[in-house]
């Protein structure tokens, strides 16, 4: 008879001194055996420091210790009976310090791919150690303060984005390469028209006017007091100044109080933080290039065209050099690749949408994503004519495709590593510090209330809020609806995974855990 809980078996190859196979029977020799191997001689092996006393610990504790084990031919080794492993580790796989990587990749090959039982599973095989990572953090909230339409307001900050406030990405001595995107954005308008620039980068917020496009579940920026600006300032200790655009911004009172000749560009920049679904096109917080002219009636097509030509020719060349190219078109895009931009708030007049397209000749329906908008706001009565052309680029968005960054994440990070790479305006292809971060999927299925009660984008926002921005990826899987009581199913993928964190599984587990009863509690729902 087998036990009813049999002991599960790990197998580890391509061993060196042992210890790591000594470190993991000590913490779960209890509860697995272990079979440890090396492609060396015992005696070879000997020599190597630590490495008797490793494998004495191992054989004390009853796990089995194999030398000249190849680990491209374990079927040669172990007997069909004896290949149930329920785990198996390769650490480091390489050839030796001089092998070279032709001879690596071929080892990588033969062991995934040849002379391997047909019973080898290989999903998820491949998982990255991280040698230096930064902690999942566990921020609070933040309440900062402006002045807006001469009241002081507070609002709440997001948890997840306590960490991107007052970065100073776009500041004069950052080497980020969102700045460095800007700078060459400005030079390359400056061409055709002379630029004004803002003091200093500022803060975009949508503030949800009474004429904005947007619904008000799309906002993230929830005021929570309002003052006159002569009253006490807010006794919160963790309360910080900060800007913030009326969503109406810019309109013809705005631009006549910057006091700027017409046919002179105003340009500004900052974060703008927005609540949307979880896409590599939707970024919840990104930096906004917002570039403005004052031009003369009957003029804005022709600006708008010059917009767009000096557009192209500024970013073409870095896109290109990464497979993507500048297109402008006036068909507007797919919503889901359409970006919301404070420029969309305006209601811009005959808007034409920048996309950076796929260079792939082989696909009849290349990739493409909305990195911004060109368009012109319709004139104010008490403005005699003239009008407003406005050009509004995701600079996030931009930056990821010339650098080559697939997670948008990645720009967020505080690791030192990714500045690096960057230093001294460099925009060369980004290099990743991990090819295989482990990921863990859970599915999520509940009945919603009815249809208008339930926000699918309150839903991705709660996801983002509990996974601490640790999901890459939401998918519906199903959705049912009973055919007697009416109610919808909904069945969801979630895929935890992180850029620059070491996420372990129990971590995935407890954040599902904790957001399984946190859509009950806000949003109501009823889980499966």
């Amino acid at each position: 008879m087998r036990p009813l809980h049999p002991q599960k078996r790990f197998l580890l190859v391509g061993e060196g001194n042992f210890s790591f196979s000594a470190g993991l029977c000590k913490v779960r020799g209890d509860e697995a055996h272990i079979i440890a191997t090396c492609y060396e001689s015992e005696d070879a092996v000997s020599r190597q420091e630590f490495a008797m006393a490793n494998i004495q610990y191992l054989r004390d504790r009853g796990a089995e210790v194999h030398f000249c084990v190849d680990c491209i031919k374990l079927k040669e080794r172990f007997l069909p009976a004896e290949r149930d492993f329920d785990r198996i580790y390769f650490n480091f796989p390489h050839c030796g310090r001089k092998a070279g990587v032709k001879k690596n990749k071929e080892l990588l090959v033969g062991f995934f791919c040849r002379s391997q039982d047909k019973s080898f599973c290989v999903e998820g095989a491949l998982n990255h150690i991280f040698t230096r990572s930064l902690p999942l953090l566990h921020p609070r909230p933040l309440i900062c303060q402006t002045e807006l339409e001469g009241k002081s307001v507070s609002f709440r900050v997001p948890e997840i984005f306590r960490d991107k406030i007052n970065r100073g990405f776009l500041d004069v001595n950052s080497e980020h390469p969102v700045r460095t995107v800007n700078e060459k954005l400005l030079e390359g308008l400056g061409k055709s028209l002379p630029i004004r620039n803002g003091n200093r980068p500022l803060s975009l917020v949508f503030q949800g006017s009474s004429n904005s496009s947007f619904p008000l579940d799309s906002l993230w920026m929830v005021p929570v007091a309002e003052r006159n600006p002569d009253s006490e300032s807010v006794a919160e200790k963790n309360t910080r100044e900060t800007e913030t655009f009326p969503s109406e911004f810019p309109n013809w009172e705005v631009v006549q109080e910057t006091e700027f000749p017409p046919e002179t560009l105003l340009a500004l920049s900052g974060p703008v933080f927005r609540k949307c679904k979880i896409s590599p096109c939707a970024l919840p917080v990104f930096h906004e290039a917002l570039f403005i002219c004052v031009v003369e009636k009957g003029s804005e097509d022709t600006r708008m065209q010059l917009f767009a030509e000096s557009l192209t020719e500024t970013l073409n060349p870095p896109l290109k050099a990464m497979g993507f190219k500048l297109a402008c078109t006036t068909d507007e895009p797919d919503p889901a690749k359409l970006g919301s931009f404070v420029a969309s708030e305006l209601q811009l007049c005959k808007p034409k949408y920048l996309n950076a397209l796929e260079l792939d000749a082989s696909d009849p329906e290349p990739k493409s994503c909305c990195v911004g908008t060109i368009g012109f706001v319709p004139r104010h009565p008490t403005s005699t004519g003239r009008g407003i052309v406005c050009a509004s680029l995701n600079l996030d968005l931009i930056a990821m495709h010339v650098c080559s960054i697939r997670d948008w994440r990645m720009l967020w990070t505080s690791d030192e590593r990714f500045l690096n790479q960057f230093s001294a305006g460099n925009l060369d292809g980004f290099e990743s510090f991990s090819l295989y971060p482990p990921s863990y999927v859970h599915d999520l299925s509940f009945w919603a209330p009815e249809p208008e009660r339930f926000n699918e984008a309150q839903f991705h926002a709660t996801v983002r809020h509990v996974s601490r921005e640790s999901v890459v990826s939401v998918q519906l899987l199903d959705r049912f609806q009973h055919p007697e009581t009416a109610q919808t199913s909904l069945c969801y993928r979630l895929t935890y995974q992180s850029c620059d964190k070491a996420l372990r599984s129990q971590q995935a587990a407890a954040m599902q855990l904790e957001l399984r009863k946190e859509i009950v509690r806000s949003l109501h729902v009823t889980l499966r």
